[in-house]
């Protein structure tokens, strides 16, 4: 029997330039025998109907209710910058879809863990996309300490190469460190996390 493919609705599809439609679309149609992407939703419904235009995609939502109201839509990817995941994850949790989105989850802690007790409460799966650590060469290097090939790890040493990696925060009036710089960071140091270890201490 055929397995029946879940269908798919993106927030913050812009053609050419962004995250969703430089690594999620490809990847999604990539796996088309799981996953139908079957809509899209952005800041205006003139901006989602360009989107769906260029891309291919079936529907353009007018608004993120719309599509979480949608019975055609089975996941939501929250695509779009980290200051706006709080309102539109919640949107789709509560409507009780599944969600995959781009880390941060949200603004603080506090935003993701009460995030992550509604999707808990509503039976639906949500996952963050920290998807680096599953990359070819972060497998191999899991495979390389698996086997001892470079001993027992003690400790290791991240440098910046090309863009910055968020080794350096900005930090605002008050002191704390920006969602965004967070992000940077996160995103370069979280793939070494499984590997050789979790991470017990940080140097700046």
């Amino acid at each position: 029997m055929k397995q029946q493919k879940f269908q798919v609705g993106i927030v913050g599809l812009q053609p050419g330039r962004s995250w969703a439609a430089m690594a999620h679309l490809p990847a999604l149609r990539h796996l088309s025998d799981d996953f139908d992407v079957v809509g899209v939703a952005n800041s205006s419904h003139a901006s989602a109907q360009a989107a769906a235009a260029a891309c291919g995609i079936p529907r353009a939502f007018a608004d993120l209710r719309e599509m979480v109201a949608s019975p055609d839509v089975d996941i939501v990817a929250v695509t779009v910058k980290a200051p706006a995941h709080w309102d539109i994850v919640r949107a789709a949790l509560e409507a009780g879809k599944h969600v995959y989105c781009e880390w941060p989850l949200g603004r603080s802690l506090e935003e993701a863990e009460e995030l992550a007790r509604l999707a808990h409460e509503r039976g639906v799966l949500a996952v963050t996309g920290t998807q680096a650590r599953v990359t070819p060469a972060m497998r191999q290097l899991k495979r390389l300490v698996d086997e001892g090939f470079v001993g027992k790890v003690l400790s290791t040493h991240h440098d910046r190469v090309g863009a910055d990696l968020g080794c350096h925060h900005r930090r605002s009036e008050d002191g704390r460190v920006s969602a965004a710089e967070r992000q940077r960071g996160h995103h370069a140091h979280d793939p070494l996390c499984p590997y050789p270890g979790r991470l017990a201490g940080c140097a700046w």
